[in-house]
């Protein structure tokens, strides 16, 4: 009998082993957890987040500061003048409009104007820059066409990038004799603030504009 009670309890003792380990692993999971009526402890506070560098100014800043009130820009094949690190793309395209009904068939001469400047550090800084006229000149012929007032577009501002485009005023449309495809070249003239710059464009061929598609 004594012999069967120990066969017995040796498994009792073993499951109630197993038992006491598996209360101990529970209390070990629930380690850390605050108990009931206690106060949590403070999270960590966050870290500061970094700080974007500033936008470093412009070189060329400084020494527009010295540049004479009339400056002459003459742009290379690219379409694009640099000045002391400034950079201006300026592209023009020249049509005669062909379209009926419009401007009282007139066939007036229009020019647009697409512009890059960069770098511009701040946007206000740009908005003193203003297209006035454009004036077209025949270098085949030598003759010269009257001064086509201009009018600024739309515009927009990023990294430091600022985007125009400008038009030709029609309230005085002006119709010469030109052919399709001749040579035609631009000089912009424009004032940024009390400084004039007149801009010497390459010559661009004159394109016969005969639907609102094109």
């Amino acid at each position: 009998m004594l012999a069967n009670n120990r066969m017995t309890l040796i498994p009792v003792a073993v499951s109630l082993g197993l038992i006491l380990a598996g209360c101990g692993n529970s209390d070990t999971s629930k380690a850390g957890q605050p108990k009931p009526g206690s106060t949590p402890a403070p999270a960590a506070a966050p870290q500061a987040a970094a700080k974007t560098p500033e936008a470093k100014p412009a070189e060329w800043i400084a020494p527009s500061r010295n540049w004479p009130d009339t400056l002459r820009w003459t742009f290379d094949s690219a379409s694009e003048h640099v000045q002391d690190g400034l950079l201006m793309r300026l592209r023009a395209e020249v049509v005669q409009n062909l379209i009926p009904g419009q401007y009282k068939d007139t066939k007036p001469l229009q020019c647009g104007l697409l512009m890059t400047l960069r770098p511009i550090p701040e946007w206000p800084l740009a908005r003193g820059l203003v297209i006035d006229s454009v004036v077209l000149h025949d270098p085949v012929s030598g003759k010269v066409f009257p001064a086509l007032p201009i009018k600024p577009g739309e515009r927009s501002y990023e990294s430091q990038t600022v985007r125009s485009s400008f038009g030709t005023i029609m309230t005085k449309p002006y119709t010469p004799n030109v052919t399709e495809g001749q040579l035609l070249q631009p000089t912009v003239y424009m004032h940024w603030d009390k400084r004039q710059i007149v801009a010497v464009l390459r010559p661009v061929p004159l394109k016969f504009l005969r639907g609102e598609e094109q």
